[in-house]
């Protein structure tokens, strides 16, 4: 596993989640700039609050999404990787 696993992901506080039309857009208006969410990202979004590890938050969606289990770890990595070059997430050290 990465070694981001043990980290808390948090949303970075210029970033807003936006619902369009049925899209789910993630927007900075400092940066005047979006990003498209998929459903499984938005949901990844939405863990992002500081309070979970990334471990937890891919522990929780396999227990949700049990069919789904061998690829969550991989989807949530890849998703966690997005948000933060965005600079949308900053992953924080537990205490």
């Amino acid at each position: 596993m990465h070694d981001i696993a043990h980290k808390k992901p948090k949303t970075v506080d210029d970033f807003q989640l936006e619902e369009i039309d049925g899209e789910v857009l993630l927007y900075s208006p400092k940066a005047t700039r979006s990003i498209y969410l998929n459903p499984s990202a938005s949901l990844i979004w939405r863990l992002c609050t500081g309070e979970f590890s990334t471990q937890e938050i891919i522990d929780s969606l396999r227990e949700q999404f049990p069919d789904q289990a061998e690829t969550i770890a991989d989807d949530v990595m890849a998703t966690l990787d997005q948000f933060v070059e965005s600079q949308a997430v900053e992953l924080v050290e537990p205490e």
